[in-house]
């Protein structure tokens, strides 16, 4: 719909990095070019994720869960919400980083794949960090690292994957699209005033209570990511195998 609309800065489209960054390196034909068909106006906020493992798993940090999962073959799994998805991508980059032949275990449904981990039916899992806090806080679980290039806003203790010292940096996000030929002039006065509103202690508690890190680029800036972010996924979606079928 927002494609086809008039470029006149009054259809937008809101849009996960999935939509927008990923999903060119999954589908054969989308219907729609993610890059040619859209004109990016701002990046709105960000999310990470967070390898963690269950309190059972005899580990504290990336390099002790390597060598424990090429010691213990038979429990080189990990759990991610679904198929497809970004924490499923991740586990891939990540196994074949360090040379971990493992399965992947996509759940579909969202608290499944937590539930399991905490009751030990499930070593590893990849996940959004906000989903996993609290539980890492209560040791019920444990974080070992988070993929955003800093630490976490919800597990600042938590060393990120280059501090733990693996080339991995891998950030989801929100950003605002306006349908190819929109003038620019309008998407500068829709990058302004919404960069200004990301820019409130309000709108950003109100960001942060969804799970969320509020940000604000600018269109140029957030065009740069969604290139880069497109080129970021591409090994792992196809070293994952995965097709829409499964």
């Amino acid at each position: 719909m927002v494609k086809n609309a008039s470029p006149a800065g009054t259809t937008l489209l809101m849009s996960p990095i999935a939509s927008m960054a990923v999903y060119q390196n999954v589908y054969k034909s989308l219907g729609y070019d993610p890059v040619a068909d859209f004109r990016p106006i701002t990046q709105l906020a960000t999310f990470e994720f967070g390898l963690a493992v269950g309190a059972g798993v005899p580990v504290r940090t990336v390099d002790e869960l390597v060598a424990w999962v090429k010691a213990n073959p038979g429990m080189a799994s990990y759990g991610s919400p679904a198929p497809g998805t970004l924490p499923h991508f991740l586990g891939v980059w990540f196994g074949r980083s360090v040379g971990i032949n493992w399965r992947h275990v996509g759940y579909g449904a969202t608290a499944r794949p937590i539930n399991d981990l905490v009751s030990g039916h499930i070593p590893i899992v990849f996940y959004s960090t906000n989903e996993l806090a609290e539980l890492h806080r209560a040791g019920r679980i444990r974080v070992l690292v988070t993929s955003a290039g800093e630490r976490s806003i919800f597990l600042p203790d938590v060393p990120t994957f280059r501090e733990a010292g693996y080339d991995i940096e891998a950030t989801g996000w929100f950003g605002l699209f306006a349908p190819a030929g929109t003038p620019a002039v309008t998407v500068d006065r829709l990058n302004r005033t919404i960069v200004v509103a990301l820019q409130s202690a309000d709108v950003r508690d109100r960001i942060r209570a969804l799970g969320l890190n509020a940000t604000g680029t600018s269109a140029e800036a957030f065009a740069r990511i969604q290139r880069s972010d497109a080129t970021r996924w591409a090994p792992a979606v196809r070293d994952s195998g995965f097709t829409p079928e499964q």
